[in-house]
C-alpha cells in the first residue's frame, strides 16, 4: 500500500513533504513489491535536478538509466543462460591464429549452451560471433568516430545493443 511506502521511505526523501506525497501518489501505478525502490529512484532524480548539477550531468544520468533499461530488456530473456565475454583486438584478421582461436573457443562454449558477448566490432569480436553463431551471441557496440559498425554476424540481430 501507499502507507507502507510512507513508513519505509522516511530516511530518503526530497526534503519537501508535499512533493514526497505527490511521488507516493504516483506509486499506485507500480507493483507493490517495487514501490520503495521506485520511490527512491524518483527522489534521486528530483534531488539531482534540484542540486547544483550541470545539465550535462543530468543528461548523463538519463542516458545511463535508459541504456540500463534497454539492456535489461535485451538480456532479460536469457537471464538463466550462462554467458562468456570475449575481449580482443579489432585489428586481427580472419585466418590469423588469434582469430581462429577465438572462433573455435566461441563455438565450443556455444556447443555447451553458453552465449557469447563481444563488442560487436571486427577482429576477435567478429570471431566470437562467427564461432558461436547469432543465436548464441550478444553484441554490445559503442559508437566510436573512426571505427566500423557491427560485424555481419550480429549486425541485424535483436541482441545487438548500440
Amino acid at each position: 500500500t501507499v502507507s507502507k511506502v510512507t513508513e519505509l521511505s522516511t530516511r530518503y526523501r526530497t526534503g519537501d513533504d508535499e512533493l514526497d506525497t505527490e511521488i507516493i501518489s504516483l506509486l499506485r501505478h507500480v507493483d507493490e513489491a517495487d514501490r520503495e525502490l521506485v520511490f527512491e529512484m524518483i527522489v534521486t532524480a528530483l534531488r539531482l535536478s534540484r542540486e547544483d548539477n550541470d545539465r550535462g550531468d543530468l543528461k548523463l544520468v538519463t542516458a545511463a538509466m535508459k541504456e540500463l533499461r534497454y539492456s535489461f530488456e535485451v538480456f532479460g530473456p536469457y537471464r538463466d543462460t550462462p554467458k562468456c565475454t570475449i575481449f580482443g583486438s579489432a585489428r586481427i584478421k580472419a585466418g590469423e591464429p588469434a582469430y581462429e582461436c577465438a572462433k573455435n573457443f566461441a563455438r565450443q562454449i556455444a556447443d555447451r549452451d553458453w552465449m557469447v558477448i563481444t563488442g560487436a566490432g571486427p577482429g576477435i569480436m567478429e570471431a566470437g560471433h562467427e564461432g558461436a553463431g547469432a543465436d548464441q551471441s550478444f553484441g554490445v557496440n559503442i559508437m566510436l568516430p573512426f571505427e566500423a559498425s557491427a560485424n555481419e554476424y550480429i549486425a541485424d540481430d535483436p541482441k545487438l545493443i548500440n
